[in-house]
Protein backbone atom coordinates (compact mmCIF):
# COMPACT_ATOMS: atom_id res chain seq x y z
CA UNK A 1 0.00 0.00 0.00
CA UNK A 2 3.36 2.61 0.81
CA UNK A 3 4.40 3.43 -2.81
CA UNK A 4 7.84 2.27 -3.98
CA UNK A 5 10.18 4.74 -4.91
CA UNK A 6 10.71 4.68 -8.70
CA UNK A 7 13.00 1.44 -9.31
CA UNK A 8 15.30 2.03 -12.40
CA UNK A 9 14.10 -1.73 -13.65
CA UNK A 10 10.85 -0.59 -13.33
CA UNK A 11 10.49 3.07 -15.68
CA UNK A 12 6.94 4.35 -16.41
CA UNK A 13 4.73 4.44 -13.06
CA UNK A 14 1.75 2.03 -12.54
CA UNK A 15 -0.82 1.02 -10.87
CA UNK A 16 1.29 0.75 -7.72
CA UNK A 17 2.12 4.11 -8.21
CA UNK A 18 -0.17 5.26 -5.05
CA UNK A 19 1.21 7.23 -2.61
CA UNK A 20 -1.94 7.36 0.04
CA UNK A 21 -4.65 4.82 -1.09
CA UNK A 22 -7.40 6.97 0.66
CA UNK A 23 -10.31 5.38 2.22
CA UNK A 24 -13.47 6.72 2.61
CA UNK A 25 -14.47 6.76 6.01
CA UNK A 26 -17.05 3.76 5.41
CA UNK A 27 -16.26 2.40 1.97
CA UNK A 28 -13.05 2.34 0.54
CA UNK A 29 -12.77 3.71 -2.52
CA UNK A 30 -8.94 4.68 -3.56
CA UNK A 31 -10.10 4.75 -7.82
CA UNK A 32 -12.20 8.02 -6.79
CA UNK A 33 -9.20 9.56 -4.45
CA UNK A 34 -6.99 9.19 -6.92
CA UNK A 35 -4.38 8.84 -3.71
CA UNK A 36 -1.26 7.56 -2.66
CA UNK A 37 0.19 6.06 1.09
CA UNK A 38 3.48 7.22 1.66
CA UNK A 39 5.63 4.98 3.38
CA UNK A 40 8.28 2.21 3.52
CA UNK A 41 6.11 -0.88 2.36
CA UNK A 42 6.87 -0.31 -0.90
CA UNK A 43 10.50 0.91 -0.68
CA UNK A 44 11.32 -2.62 1.09
CA UNK A 45 9.69 -4.74 -1.67
CA UNK A 46 11.81 -2.73 -4.26
CA UNK A 47 14.55 -2.98 -1.97
CA UNK A 48 14.54 -6.38 -1.48
CA UNK A 49 13.19 -8.08 -4.31
CA UNK A 50 13.11 -5.81 -6.93
CA UNK A 51 12.03 -8.50 -9.68
CA UNK A 52 8.65 -9.49 -7.97
CA UNK A 53 7.99 -5.44 -8.26
CA UNK A 54 5.57 -5.81 -11.36
CA UNK A 55 4.33 -9.16 -10.01
CA UNK A 56 3.26 -7.42 -6.66
CA UNK A 57 1.94 -4.08 -8.45
CA UNK A 58 -0.41 -6.33 -11.06
CA UNK A 59 -1.85 -8.39 -8.21
CA UNK A 60 -1.82 -6.72 -4.87
CA UNK A 61 -5.43 -5.47 -4.07
CA UNK A 62 -4.68 -1.89 -2.45
CA UNK A 63 -7.58 -0.80 -1.37
CA UNK A 64 -7.76 -3.82 1.01
CA UNK A 65 -4.51 -3.87 2.41
CA UNK A 66 -5.27 -0.20 3.22
CA UNK A 67 -8.23 -1.01 5.19
CA UNK A 68 -6.20 -3.87 6.59
CA UNK A 69 -3.42 -1.18 8.04
CA UNK A 70 -6.46 1.21 9.25
CA UNK A 71 -8.06 -1.69 11.16
CA UNK A 72 -4.95 -2.62 13.21
CA UNK A 73 -3.96 0.49 13.53
CA UNK A 74 -7.02 1.03 15.44
CA UNK A 75 -7.06 -2.38 17.18
CA UNK A 76 -3.70 -2.20 18.63
CA UNK A 77 -2.73 1.51 19.11
CA UNK A 78 -1.67 3.13 16.85
CA UNK A 79 0.74 0.22 15.37
CA UNK A 80 0.09 -1.83 12.16
CA UNK A 81 2.00 -5.51 11.44
CA UNK A 82 3.42 -6.90 8.36
CA UNK A 83 4.70 -4.78 5.95
CA UNK A 84 3.77 -1.42 8.45
CA UNK A 85 5.42 -3.15 11.07
CA UNK A 86 7.91 -0.71 12.99
CA UNK A 87 6.43 2.15 11.07
CA UNK A 88 5.23 5.15 12.24
CA UNK A 89 1.70 6.00 11.38
CA UNK A 90 -0.98 8.81 11.38
CA UNK A 91 -4.51 8.46 9.91
CA UNK A 92 -5.10 12.14 8.63
CA UNK A 93 -8.67 12.20 7.36
CA UNK A 94 -9.57 14.44 4.93
CA UNK A 95 -12.42 16.26 3.00
CA UNK A 96 -12.66 16.13 -0.73
CA UNK A 97 -11.76 19.67 -2.39
CA UNK A 98 -14.65 18.46 -4.86
CA UNK A 99 -16.64 15.85 -3.92
CA UNK A 100 -16.48 17.00 -0.05
CA UNK A 101 -16.65 13.13 0.57
CA UNK A 102 -14.16 12.30 3.64
CA UNK A 103 -11.40 10.00 3.41
CA UNK A 104 -8.65 8.28 5.72
CA UNK A 105 -4.67 8.52 4.61
CA UNK A 106 -2.51 6.45 6.42
CA UNK A 107 0.99 7.70 5.97
CA UNK A 108 3.90 8.01 7.52
CA UNK A 109 4.87 10.62 9.43
CA UNK A 110 7.85 12.82 11.48
CA UNK A 111 7.25 13.70 14.63
CA UNK A 112 9.44 15.69 17.04
CA UNK A 113 7.94 15.81 20.58
CA UNK A 114 3.66 17.14 19.94
CA UNK A 115 4.40 18.22 16.70
CA UNK A 116 3.38 16.05 13.74
CA UNK A 117 4.45 16.53 9.99
CA UNK A 118 3.22 14.68 7.01
CA UNK A 119 5.37 14.95 3.49
CA UNK A 120 3.64 15.04 0.20
CA UNK A 121 5.61 12.70 -1.43
CA UNK A 122 3.79 10.67 -3.49
CA UNK A 123 6.38 8.31 -3.59
CA UNK A 124 8.43 11.05 -5.51
CA UNK A 125 5.89 11.47 -8.66
CA UNK A 126 5.97 14.49 -10.31
CA UNK A 127 2.30 15.58 -8.92
CA UNK A 128 1.18 15.92 -5.47
CA UNK A 129 -0.86 13.42 -4.06
CA UNK A 130 -5.19 14.34 -3.91
CA UNK A 131 -4.94 14.69 0.05
CA UNK A 132 -2.36 17.29 -0.20
CA UNK A 133 -4.99 19.28 -2.04
CA UNK A 134 -7.64 18.00 -0.33
CA UNK A 135 -5.86 19.52 3.07
CA UNK A 136 -5.10 22.65 1.63
CA UNK A 137 -8.67 23.53 0.43
CA UNK A 138 -10.06 21.98 4.02
CA UNK A 139 -7.10 22.43 6.68
CA UNK A 140 -9.35 22.18 9.36
CA UNK A 141 -9.51 18.36 10.16
CA UNK A 142 -9.27 15.47 12.44
CA UNK A 143 -6.40 13.08 12.61
CA UNK A 144 -6.04 9.68 14.43
CA UNK A 145 -2.50 8.80 16.25
CA UNK A 146 -1.45 6.57 18.91
CA UNK A 147 -4.68 5.83 20.56
CA UNK A 148 -5.70 9.85 20.27
CA UNK A 149 -8.47 11.19 18.16
CA UNK A 150 -7.86 14.98 17.76
CA UNK A 151 -8.65 17.84 16.14
CA UNK A 152 -5.96 19.57 13.35
CA UNK A 153 -5.72 22.34 11.14
CA UNK A 154 -2.94 21.84 8.34
CA UNK A 155 -0.42 24.22 7.90
CA UNK A 156 2.16 24.12 4.58
CA UNK A 157 5.20 25.14 6.27
CA UNK A 158 7.38 27.82 4.25
CA UNK A 159 10.83 26.35 2.45
CA UNK A 160 13.20 27.03 4.91
CA UNK A 161 11.41 25.46 7.39
CA UNK A 162 10.33 22.64 5.26
CA UNK A 163 13.98 22.14 3.89
CA UNK A 164 14.96 21.14 7.92
CA UNK A 165 11.94 19.02 8.66
CA UNK A 166 12.17 17.12 5.44
CA UNK A 167 16.00 16.06 6.29
CA UNK A 168 15.03 15.11 9.80
CA UNK A 169 13.00 12.63 8.20
CA UNK A 170 15.07 11.67 5.21
CA UNK A 171 17.60 10.90 8.92
CA UNK A 172 14.80 8.36 10.10
CA UNK A 173 13.24 7.31 7.02
CA UNK A 174 15.78 7.24 4.22
CA UNK A 175 13.32 6.53 1.17
CA UNK A 176 11.99 9.92 1.46
CA UNK A 177 15.36 10.98 0.05
CA UNK A 178 14.73 8.72 -2.60
CA UNK A 179 11.26 10.48 -3.38
CA UNK A 180 12.55 13.72 -2.97
CA UNK A 181 15.38 12.80 -6.24
CA UNK A 182 12.80 11.56 -8.23
CA UNK A 183 11.32 14.73 -8.78
CA UNK A 184 11.90 18.21 -10.12
CA UNK A 185 8.87 19.48 -7.70
CA UNK A 186 9.29 20.31 -3.93
CA UNK A 187 7.95 18.05 -1.94
CA UNK A 188 5.66 19.62 0.56
CA UNK A 189 5.61 19.13 3.95
CA UNK A 190 2.64 19.60 5.77
CA UNK A 191 2.39 20.28 10.18
CA UNK A 192 -0.82 18.84 11.75
CA UNK A 193 -1.17 21.42 14.74
CA UNK A 194 -3.25 20.48 17.31
CA UNK A 195 -6.20 22.41 17.96
CA UNK A 196 -8.38 20.49 21.13
CA UNK A 197 -7.94 17.13 22.62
Amino acid sequence: MFRPPRCAHRGAANAADREDISQKVHIADASATNGYVSGRFGYRSCRMAPHTVGIMTDTIDFNEMNRKVIAEFRENGGKAGGFAEGVPLVLVHHIGAKSGIERIAPLVPYVDGDRIFIFASKGGSDENPAWYHNLVANPSTTVEYGTQTFPVVARVLPRAERDEIYAEQVTVQPQFGDYQRNTDRVIPVIELQRTGH
